[in-house]
């Protein structure tokens, strides 16, 4: 797993400063357009919410909120376009066929539409579980979580077969991804700590180690076939 992350940093130190300057500035635009889907109103009432210190004043911006909501699920695809972008030129730059932030960064639309999918499912068996079990969907959301990598990898392939290989993959090596979920989780935290800015570029060289550690756990899983 340490290989991984050894492996991680030498692509991090090519391309982590561009790449985590291009991410950053990607969040502080979907950081811009949340902040213009409420009035100003709403943020005075916010400041005086936080000042107070009481939580029991924050049903003074259930209002607002709900206004908001006709408008931040444009702002919720958006973001999902931008990270999906992020995933695809951090995918390229590890498989040794990246060709530059903008030309990597564009997928097809059927290509945006199978991943839409597939989180959209993750998120609905992940949220229907919680209710049973947090353990249990916590488990689900482990098992499902190399779909997208999957599907980025393999264009042509369908959200239901992307779920099934997630799934085979982690039951090949469960340890291992336990581990390599830790670890990130680590690097983001110690991200935040360095002033947060650091998170932005946490995130850069945690998604490369991800991405990796899954491509040596498919290459894995077809060895031992």
């Amino acid at each position: 797993m340490f290989d991984s992350f050894d492996l991680a940093w030498q692509y991090f130190k090519k391309h982590g400063l561009g790449l985590g300057l291009f991410f950053m500035l990607l969040c502080l635009f979907i950081a811009v357009l949340n902040y213009l889907c409420f009035p100003q109103e709403f943020w005075a009432k916010y400041e005086e919410v936080v000042l107070s210190g009481d939580l029991n004043k924050i049903t003074i911006l259930q209002p607002y909120i709900e206004e908001a909501a006709n408008k931040t699920w444009i702002v919720n695809i958006v973001q999902f376009l931008l990270m999906m972008g992020v995933f695809n030129i951090a995918n390229s730059i590890v498989s040794n066929t990246y060709k530059g932030i903008l030309a990597d960064f564009r997928l097809t639309f059927l290509q945006y539409l199978k991943l839409l999918e597939v989180i959209c499912i993750v998120l609905l068996v992940v949220m229907f579980s919680s209710y049973l079990s947090i353990l249990l969907s916590l488990s689900l959301l482990i098992m499902l979580q190399f779909a997208v990598p999957h599907l980025i990898d393999h264009k042509d392939d369908s959200p239901i077969l992307a779920l099934k290989a997630s799934i085979m993959v982690v039951m090949a090596n469960p340890g291992k991804v336990v581990a390599l979920d830790l670890l990130c989780i680590l690097v983001l935290i110690i991200g935040v700590i360095c002033l947060f800015v650091g998170i932005y570029f946490a995130f850069i060289l945690a998604l490369f180690a991800y991405l990796i550690a899954y491509k040596n756990f498919t290459v894995s899983n077809l060895s031992e076939k």
